[in-house]
């Protein structure tokens, strides 16, 4: 702001020479800035004084110093600020939050360091102890970061330097589940998940998508894996409207796009893909920026993820009738060429996000066809009728109700609850039992 200020009045001045001086002065300033972080990176700064957190008591100044000036000019010092993030990410979360939007403009921002530190943004920011300033703001600056990189088909995920997944307390662990609000999913029908889903392999292969892992078990992989897992747990208890929420779920779902799903399935994403599904059909109550990133979301885990086709049919069986297909509504800025942004010409998402909305309508156009519709709402009906019938909780502590309406479909394919810390590498599973298990959210 003082920045700011000092800037208007000596351009209203007309004193170009003080200008140009001023300028000179601030170039150096932020120069300096850099050169200390680069000394302080190889343990050459003398004399610094640390504060609790382990961070020197000047880097919440200079980084925000940083910060305002790459803003303001994201070309001149754009090298030296991607070095800087080394040691800006060691600042905590209410103070790194500030940095959000200059890291977002850099290029190739999730090949810096600070791709560590937009994770822990979007894992700690709703938490009133991290004392964030407009939380609710910066989580979705966070979110939108993570989820944007993680479609993007030019980036590999996996190979970004995915972060080591934090350890937490058992007892957070089980309470976050507990609490953890989400939509219920749908029955599946018998069989359903082993015969397959009238997907239109043809739109989908003409969408272009980050690159699938080959391997189950690499490093990358089974970060994501435990990423979206621990960002699912711990933070959906902590939102505070169905927006977050299905925010939350498109966020946790992109992280497993480059993710085969023979990692996927072996941890707990229980209304995970149910939510992604209820963005779709939420229609004009829905935010056009969340929507249009589901949609990009659909186009590359149709195919690949089983959970995400299931929960939008079983949702589309329950939000239609059996004598129409179900259709999908956009909200104002969903499509591109909606809203403030409506140039397609500069859209370099227009030609994939389209392609997706014409795989989602051929897909629910095929559901309707095939029947497979009305056999959702069979499942679902015999679910109900299983419910109404079963002994009460107090005799069967077990069973919840919402296991009672899953085992109406299979037995072999429902999830046991995994630990946010699980290691996907060390999950074993059958190809048949892990296509059940996908599918069942």
């Amino acid at each position: 702001i003082a920045f700011g200020e000092e800037a208007s009045a000596l351009e209203a001045s007309g004193n170009m020479e003080d200008v140009s001086d001023c300028l000179l002065q601030l170039h150096r300033a932020v120069h300096d800035v850099h050169n200390w972080c680069s000394d302080l990176l190889q343990e050459q700064v003398p004399n610094v004084s640390y504060r609790a957190n382990g961070t020197p008591k000047e880097l919440p100044m200079l980084a925000r110093v940083a910060a305002a000036f790459q803003q303001e000019d994201g070309r001149q010092f754009m090298t030296e600020y991607s070095r800087s993030l080394a040691v800006f990410a060691r600042l905590p979360v209410a103070e790194f939050a500030v940095l959000l939007p200059s890291v977002h403009d850099l290029q190739d921002w999730h090949l810096t360091p600070a791709l560590g530190a937009v994770f822990q943004v979007a894992l700690q920011a709703l938490d009133p102890e991290a004392g964030v300033d407009d939380p609710i703001a910066t989580w979705r600056q966070a979110a939108l970061m993570l989820t944007e990189a993680a479609l993007d088909a030019a980036v590999y995920m996996p190979d970004s330097g995915v972060p080591e997944v934090p350890t937490l307390p058992q007892e957070a662990v089980g309470n976050s589940s507990s609490s953890r609000p989400q939509k219920k999913a749908k029955p599946i029908p018998e069989g359903l998940a082993a015969t397959g889903l009238p997907l239109p392999q043809g739109t989908l292969n003409q969408i272009q998508k980050p690159v699938p892992a080959a391997d189950p078990g690499q490093e990358g992989v089974v970060r994501l894996c435990r990423w979206s897992e621990l960002l699912w747990h711990q933070v959906a208890p902590r939102v505070t409207s169905d927006d977050l929420l299905g925010e939350l779920a498109v966020l946790c779902a992109a992280l497993l796009v480059s993710v085969p799903a023979a990692a996927a399935v072996a941890i707990d994403l229980r209304g995970v893909w149910a939510n992604v599904a209820a963005v779709l059909f939420a229609g004009d109550v829905a935010d056009g920026a969340t929507w249009r990133l589901a949609l990009r979301l659909s186009g590359s885990v149709m195919d690949r993820h089983r959970g995400f086709p299931l929960a939008l049919a079983g949702l589309a069986a329950s939000s239609s009738s059996s004598s129409s297909a179900p259709v999908l509504k956009p909200p104002p800025g969903g499509l591109p060429g909606e809203g403030p942004q409506s140039d397609e010409q500069d859209d370099e998402w227009a030609e994939g996000d389209l392609a997706a909305y014409r795989a989602l309508q051929d897909f629910l156009r095929g559901l309707q066809k095939g029947g497979i519709l009305d056999t959702f709402r069979s499942a679902a009906s015999m679910a109900e009728k299983t419910t109404d019938k079963a002994p009460s909780p107090s005799a069967k502590p077990s069973t919840s109700a919402e296991t009672a309406a899953t085992t109406t479909t299979t037995k072999a394919a429902i999830t046991p609850t995994a630990s946010p810390n699980t290691n996907a590498s060390t999950a074993t599973v059958t190809a048949t039992t892990a296509d059940c298990l996908d599918g069942m959210d």
